[in-house]
Order: C-alpha cells, then structure tokens, then sequence
C-alpha cells in the first residue's frame, strides 16, 4: 500500500484476500506456511533469514549449521502430505550454510 490510513483494517483485508484466493487451502500461502513451519521448527539450527510467496510457491532463504540439517530439512518438507520441494542453491561460508528452497504444493 502506498497511503497506510489504519494499518489493522489494511492488514486484515490483505489477509481476508489471500484466504479468497486459495490461501487458507493446502496450496496457498496460509495452508503452505503451515506445512512448513513444522519442519523449520523441528530441525535445530536453522535461521530464517527471507520468506517470499509468488505463484502458490513459498521462496525461503536459510542458513543452516551444516549441509546434513539442510538435507534433514528437505527430507521433513518432503514428508510433508501435499508439498513438494527443491534446492536452489547451497552455499557454506563462514562455517554456516546459505540455501536457497523453493516450496508448493505437489499438486502445483
């Protein structure tokens, strides 16, 4: 929004259109967020650094301990029913892992 006049209303209609447009369902933004949460939570040592939504895909640029949590990682979003995944790219520096996933449904 360019003029932000109440930030409550504006957030909320925001909100109220993802839902119209399918992001409550399994391959939207709501229902996508939540199968993905799990798995963030549940692998230690992630740090979520960026999360974009575009065309029924959730973008997450993390970095990680080490490469075996990225791949425990996927393995968890994998497991997920509905989801489907890919590396976009991984990069160590500084002791730390950078990656890039991208995340939809498996329907999409």
């Amino acid at each position: 929004d360019r003029k932000v006049v109440n930030v409550r209303v504006q957030m909320e209609h925001h909100l109220a259109t993802l839902g119209q447009e399918g992001g409550a369902g399994a391959g939207g933004f709501m229902g996508l967020l939540a199968a993905v949460s799990k798995p963030l939570r549940e692998t230690s040592g992630v740090e979520l650094k960026r999360l974009t939504y575009s065309s029924g895909q959730i973008g997450l640029v993390l970095t990680l301990k080490d490469l075996q949590r990225l791949d425990q990682l996927k393995q968890r979003l994998i497991e997920q029913p509905g989801l489907a995944g890919e590396i976009q790219s991984a990069t160590s520096q500084e002791n730390r892992v950078e990656a890039r996933l991208t995340i939809g449904s498996s329907a999409s």
